[in-house]
């Protein structure tokens, strides 16, 4: 996977009620925030040990973790061009590690299948 230093953020959420939400979102836009990308569909496929490691412990919210994903826009009855990605967070520290991938629709199609079968 490709290191990109440019890759890596501080992340800190909030839990709000749907008043304040306007609020903040007014503030964010008056403050130079804007949209980076089109409204789209994002597709993820998630990895996880045979012990569901990385479920457990976003589900305890620890604060150091690393997860592996599978990501992809649009959706998949054409040729996909994703990225395999590496994401590591460390208290408020996130950072991608990523390498871009092709797939044909038909090798999705196939794997989606046989994921299906082995997790129902």
């Amino acid at each position: 996977m490709e290191k990109n230093l440019n890759n890596f953020r501080f992340e800190k959420k909030f839990i709000s009620d749907n008043t304040r939400l306007y609020l903040i979102l007014f503030e964010l836009k008056s403050n130079g925030f804007f949209k980076t990308h089109p409204e789209r569909i994002v597709n993820s496929i998630y990895f996880d040990d045979i012990n569901l490691k990385s479920y457990y412990e976003n589900l305890d919210g620890l604060s150091n973790r690393k997860k592996y994903r599978f990501r992809f826009y649009g959706d998949f009855t054409k040729n996909i061009q994703g990225k395999f990605e590496k994401k590591l967070k460390e208290a408020m520290l996130i950072i991608n590690y990523h390498s871009h991938t092709r797939f044909h629709s038909k090798i999705f199609i196939k794997l989606t299948f046989l994921t299906n079968q082995i997790f129902t």
